[in-house]
């Protein structure tokens, strides 16, 4: 299941082939889709969700239900119930997907297309990033009765992730990819006493050198594990960052500067929201020493639950100490923020 802000997109279901049925028998969608039978019964409906079962084709709903169709498999498709065109539905859920097929699925090149004269599809593409590859192809459409042409586009994971750079606001705080400008600022928070002792890799002696090395090797936000410095008015006070795996470890730091000022919570609300969103995540875990209540108020306001206890070591510490264990579940972060 993938989220955004005002859509669901999930994996469509036999119960679901009376709306699909509806939605494209609609002649207003019924022109556009030339590789779709006319008329759409329910066994064609139904044929459909079989055959994409293993797919990655998303069932579009809003409050109001399902409204949608986005394929992102071997090439984009969209179709959406006329009566939601103009919200920007189709971008907002193609977006979704593509994101799901160049993060989660690896996927380094997709195409699409669209038949002349239909603009609104066209729209969507150019705004996504697609470009023309010049290749233009009649396809027979069942509902105009003749061949449509459709121009060829298409979309790599490096133009996707060039066009859908990852900044995030929360509240005066902005979430980006720290710059190797960032070394010397990010240096000198990670090596106070107070900051260090509480993280895991850092020790006291980190150079701007090695802090420059840091940056670049986890500065890349397409798909975990990264990391995002916190800026406030463009200054780097502290870093957000997730590992890699199925339910990846979170983890934030903040100059003791720029502490109790709610900036912290701020920071992981935006950011794991943004995680569940993007990569559609079930759960997200964490750890925090036990001499660390600020961390440990911080993830338990958010939805984190205490699942253990642990022992970790850090590199500002002389010995292993005790930690706690963490979960957070998408409902859980829902319901507590």
């Amino acid at each position: 299941m993938l989220k955004t802000r005002r859509l669901v997109l999930r994996r469509p279901v036999p119960a679901d082939g009376a709306a699909l049925r509806r939605i494209a028998d609609d002649p207003l969608v019924a022109r556009w889709l030339l590789t779709m039978p006319h008329p759409y019964g329910l066994p064609d409906a139904q044929a459909f969700i079989a055959r994409v079962a293993d797919q990655p084709v998303w069932l579009v709903e809003d409050d109001s239900g399902p409204v949608g169709v986005v394929n992102a498999g071997h090439e984009l498709g969209f179709w959406f119930t006329p009566r939601v065109w103009g919200r920007g539905y189709a971008g907002e859920a193609s977006a979704a997907a593509l994101d799901d097929f160049f993060h989660r699925r690896n996927g380094t090149v997709i195409p699409s297309s669209h038949a002349y004269g239909n603009s609104r599809s066209q729209r969507v593409l150019v705004k996504l990033g697609f470009s023309y590859t010049g290749q233009d192809t009649p396809r027979k459409a069942e509902y105009v009765g003749d061949d449509v042409v459709s121009r060829g586009m298409r979309l790599t994971r490096d133009d996707w992730t060039a066009r859908t750079p990852v900044a995030l606001t929360a509240g005066p705080l902005v979430l980006r990819p720290m710059q190797s400008t960032d070394a010397e600022a990010l240096r000198d928070i990670v090596t106070q006493a107070s900051v260090g002792r509480m993280l895991f890799r850092f020790p006291p002696d980190w150079t701007t050198a090695e802090a420059g090395e840091f940056i670049a090797a986890t500065c890349d936000a397409s798909a975990p594990p990264f990391r995002l410095g916190v800026y406030a008015d463009d200054r780097l006070i502290g870093s957000v960052g997730v590992d890699a795996g199925d339910a990846p470890d979170v983890f934030y730091f903040l100059d003791p500067a720029a502490q109790g000022q709610g900036y912290g919570r701020a920071a992981m609300v935006a950011f794991c929201a943004n995680l569940f969103a993007r990569f559609g995540l079930a759960s997200l875990t964490a750890d925090v020493f036990t001499d660390n209540p600020a961390s440990d108020h911080i993830l338990r306001s958010i939805g984190f639950e205490r699942t253990g206890t642990g022992m970790g070591t850090s590199a500002a510490r002389v010995e292993p100490a005790p930690i706690w264990l963490y979960r957070l579940t998408r409902n859980a972060f829902e319901a507590a923020t």
